[in-house]
């Protein structure tokens, strides 16, 4: 269920400022993915779902405004990563917010994570990475990739549970789309519970 609480001037920006601290804290703490260390998992996005919860406008600004403050305040900040953490906000958002305004809270989450794991792999395949080396995704479908996972300790002696040649489209799917759905999952459970929380103590 989504709030249609309208909110004064004075509301809107206190609700933005704190929202959007939380947001830009919770973007710095990450998570390793245990599969692939490099890959991190954040739980920003559950503060853009609770600002979505009191005014969709409100979600927007904090999504907004923690990819992009992040990108000039964190010193190891690259333009792909924020503009990919920007878009993963409105994947994830925009589903749950037009969901929720018919269906059930846990059916709208399910809805929103795997919008939101389909298009952070797509936009993988067709953007992130091949920016990331330099290239065209069209170059990139050309080529095979090493396939690698495993913990950091692991990697760094030079071991790995899996390292397999495969070509480009089979290297996405299994590093992103797994990824991308424990994540979607972790901030969906997230979501859910401290929601009702702050539902309760209403």
């Amino acid at each position: 269920m989504l709030n249609k609480k309208k909110l004064t001037q004075a509301q809107f920006i206190a609700y933005a400022g704190v929202l959007s601290a939380l947001a830009i804290v919770l973007v710095i703490i990450e998570i390793p993915y245990p599969l692939v260390p490099w890959l991190k998992i954040d739980l920003s996005e559950v503060i853009v779902l609770i600002a979505a919860v009191i005014n969709i406008w409100l979600a927007i600004i904090v999504a907004t405004v923690k990819a992009w403050l992040t990108f000039l305040v964190k010193p190891d900040a690259n333009f792909i990563g924020h503009l990919a953490m920007w878009l993963g906000s409105f994947s994830i958002l925009i589903p749950y917010y037009f969901a929720a305004k018919k269906l059930p809270k846990v059916t709208s989450l399910v809805i929103a994570t795997l919008a939101f794991s389909v298009f952070m792999t797509f936009l993988n395949y067709v953007y992130v990475t091949p920016a990331y080396m330099g290239t065209t995704v069209s170059e990139m479908a050309g080529m095979s990739q090493q396939l690698t996972f495993g913990t950091q300790k692991m990697l760094d002696a030079g071991k790995a549970w899996l390292d397999v040649e495969v070509s480009y489209l089979t290297y996405i799917v299994a590093m992103y789309l797994p990824f991308n759905l424990m994540k979607g999952a972790i901030v969906s459970v997230a979501f859910y519970f401290v929601s009702n929380r702050l539902n309760k103590e209403k």
